[in-house]
């Protein structure tokens, strides 16, 4: 289920007086509709350049992800607590950047949270884990105990059955390769939609800043806020997106590393503004495990950062946001 959507997106490809021609396709990728939308240029190459952007996106899937047993990922998690392991350039970059918000968030984000994720495996569960076994897999999470080579490009872990899961920064890092691909090509106006992170590059078809509107996630029916974005990206996470109830409790998706359960701190979404949509991805999830203050906080200190946290009781923005946006609580 989304929670970003863009507001009266329209798809136009002859173009009209005050208005640049536009191409727009989707596809479904990792579980999601991705959609690109281009600002001008010929039709035709601009749909060779979105559908390499979304081939780019495919190619992340499949080294990244943790439920293909044939990504490089799976390989990587078979391996790497035995010896070390080349990995490729991608997962390079990724493990460069998750472990520096790892450290710099004290591990509410890891990403080696994956002997939780298979434990829980939200795409079937239908009920909890056993308490040992969730103290049992929390035991192995550790940032700290990744030794990562990053001239080399080498992993290893120290300690036997310990998983990378990427997932929570994957589609992040999806959407700015994406949008290198399109950079690249001579487009510098566009806005890349992939569930629930969104990259928006210079201007609409009309010459403005894109406006993109954020749901209320506790009635998806109605907007919580618009934001106007230049050059910006988006991401927010939600404990609406993946979740189950057993036994009259619900359980979501966004763990917390070290008891290894759901967060379970009042927050109910957190959406992150930032350029990077990788970034954004990262620190949308670690806001929400570190919850309302120690979240805010973060977003506080970190520069080119906004954000907002929306709790169970009340709503939460940046101080760089309250003159820019309104919430409807």
């Amino acid at each position: 289920m989304k929670q970003l959507m863009i507001i009266g997106i329209i798809v136009c490809l002859s173009g009209c007086i005050g208005q640049q021609k536009v191409c727009y396709d989707n596809c479904l990728l990792m579980d999601t509709i991705a959609e690109i939308k281009v600002i001008g240029g010929e039709k035709k190459e601009a749909k060779k350049v979105i559908d390499a952007a979304f081939n780019r996106m495919q190619e992340i899937e499949k080294i990244a992800s943790f439920r293909d047993p044939k990504s490089e990922l799976s390989k990587i998690n078979q391996q790497a607590d035995k010896s070390l392991v080349d990995v490729s350039y991608e997962i390079c970059e990724i493990l460069k950047e998750s472990l520096k918000y790892s450290k710099i968030t004290e591990g509410a984000f890891d990403v080696t949270i994956g002997s939780l994720s298979g434990l829980w495996n939200f795409g079937s569960a239908t009920a909890p884990p056993t308490r040992m076994k969730i103290i049992d897999s929390a035991l192995l999470v550790g940032y700290e105990d990744v030794k990562f080579d990053i001239n080399k490009r080498q992993v290893s872990f120290g300690r036997k059955g310990m998983k990378i899961d990427l997932g929570n920064v994957i589609r992040g890092y999806a959407v700015e390769e994406a949008a290198k691909v399109l950079t690249n090509a001579g487009y510098h106006n566009f806005l890349i939609n992939f569930g629930s992170n969104i990259k928006a590059m210079g201007t609409n078809q009309w010459g403005f800043p894109w406006k993109v509107g954020i749901r209320h996630s506790r009635s998806m029916n109605n907007i919580l806020t618009t934001l106007k974005l230049q050059d910006m990206a988006v991401a927010t996470s939600g404990d609406y997106e993946h979740y189950f109830i057993s036994d009259g409790q619900r359980y979501h998706h966004i763990m917390d590393p070290q008891s290894g359960y759901p967060v379970s701190n009042g927050c109910v979404s957190v959406t992150i503004i930032t350029p990077s949509a990788f970034v954004a991805d990262i620190l949308s999830t670690a806001v929400f495990v570190l919850g309302q203050k120690a979240g805010m906080d973060l977003i506080e200190d970190l520069e080119q950062v906004e954000g907002i946290i929306v709790t169970d009781k009340d709503i939460l923005v940046s101080s760089g946001l309250t003159e820019k946006i309104q919430v409807k609580k």
